[in-house]
């Protein structure tokens, strides 16, 4: 057996819980740490055993959401920076200015604001802006 194919048994056998004794698996990071081998490697060498992971450990759940609230954080900063630019204080005032009083299309504002049609479009619903319609040819109304 090559030395390659050894570390794949032995990742493959430790992210499937046989290396805990409890049958609940190995986080891929304790793989990782384990095996002294990169991530990608570990992660290319057990999607070429079909090794999967039924969900994460609740310390990797933790550390998502933690993740996903910094980030969170980090874009609405820079939202509000944008608006900020251009001279509105919050993205309620933006709206009235650019969508009622000019007509702008949600297309035009997300170019200006440098956000996503999902995020400008579940805003304005929040905020109580008229739904935005697409006509047939994909071009927002």
């Amino acid at each position: 057996m090559a030395a390659g194919s050894a570390g794949a048994a032995g990742a493959a056998a430790a992210a499937g819980g046989r290396g805990t004794g409890h049958g609940r698996g190995w986080a891929r990071s304790a793989v990782v740490a384990e095996l002294g081998a990169a991530s990608a490697t570990v992660r290319r060498l057990l999607d070429h055993h079909g090794v999967r992971r039924s969900r994460r450990t609740a310390g990797e759940r933790v550390a998502a959401a933690r993740g996903r609230r910094v980030q969170a954080g980090v874009w609405q900063a820079r939202r509000a920076a944008r608006l900020g630019e251009l001279g509105f204080a919050d993205l309620a005032s933006y709206l009235r200015v650019r969508r009622v009083a000019q007509g702008w299309s949600v297309r035009r504002m997300r170019a200006e604001l440098r956000v996503s049609r999902t995020w400008l479009v579940g805003e304005m619903r929040r905020l109580g802006f008229k739904e935005v319609s697409r006509d047939r040819s994909g071009t927002d109304h």
